[in-house]
């Protein structure tokens, strides 16, 4: 309980430290997708940064730049972030998403040994660095899902036959847009709210970043309003030579050789590997 509660007064401290010493600021070669040894000062759990979104992935895998590959990047792509349009967002992902009400683990992830783990909703993906997996996922992500909705709809998103409903489900998404890219567009991005959490992916002498979980929306939006860089903080660096050490592949959700398959695959940033929920 106490080390919980210190946690929050560390990264502070560690941040305030990072400004003071002007260290947490990304070079023109980090911008580029590399690292060097003085990235090691600035790229950590618990570091915030402000990172490119050439090298940002969404929480679906997919390079944020490639707008046609994810859903809501997609979405967005169609409105006037000026003047949005709450109707034509909830009809257009309404329209995506109720394509994908039926597809399964194996409709975007093949290389799982275990069969019925294939054939799990597609909401139960899990990519293999992630603190909750396929079973995890399985057990809680309706009733999450739910819970992270109900603020901006009136009926639930799941119904009582523990199936996603398409429509209330996408318009909960285009309320929240809406709300969302107002503020932002007039007051800017609050710096005082918790920042997007991200993953670090690092290859080597390179590294991309991923969406963690929370954050997702006002990414989204920055990304859409053409923003340069999404200030974050750092969940986990996750390093592919050390993915005998990822969560999932020790409960044996994944080999180390399928784990970091996945990893390539978002790393490239071209393939969705996630669905619309």
């Amino acid at each position: 309980m106490f080390i919980r509660a210190l946690r929050p007064k560390v990264k502070n401290g560690i941040n305030s430290l990072q400004e003071f010493l002007k260290i947490n600021r990304l070079s023109t070669y980090e911008i580029s997708g590399n690292l060097s040894s003085a990235s090691y000062s600035k790229i950590f759990r618990g570091s915030s940064l402000e990172v490119p979104f050439n090298l940002g992935r969404t929480i679906r895998g997919v390079d944020f730049e490639k707008k046609e590959l994810d859903p809501y990047s997609l979405c967005l792509s169609r409105q006037n972030m000026f003047a949005f349009d709450e109707e034509l967002f909830a009809k257009d992902l309404h329209a995506i998403c109720a394509g994908e009400n039926n597809k399964q683990v194996k409709d975007f992830i093949r290389n799982i040994d275990n069969e019925n783990v294939l054939n799990w909703p597609v909401w139960t993906i899990a990519f293999p660095w992630e603190d909750n997996g396929f079973a995890d996922f399985k057990e809680k992500y309706l009733h999450l899902l739910a819970e992270n909705r109900k603020d901006f709809v009136q009926q639930s998103v799941v119904g009582n036959n523990q199936e996603i409903l398409d429509q209330p489900l996408a318009l909960s998404h285009a309320k929240q847009y809406k709300k969302l890219i107002s503020k932002i567009i007039s007051e800017g991005f609050n710096p005082n709210y918790p920042k997007p959490g991200v993953y670090i992916l690092k290859n080597k002498k390179g590294w991309r970043w991923v969406m963690a979980g929370n954050g997702n929306h006002r990414a989204y939006i920055m990304a859409a309003l053409g923003n340069r860089f999404l200030p974050v903080s750092i969940i986990k660096v996750v390093d592919r030579s050390k993915s005998s050490q990822w969560r999932n592949v020790r409960n044996g959700e994944y080999t180390e050789r399928q784990a970091e398959e996945i990893f390539d695959i978002v790393f490239s940033g071209d393939t969705r590997i996630r669905g619309c929920y």
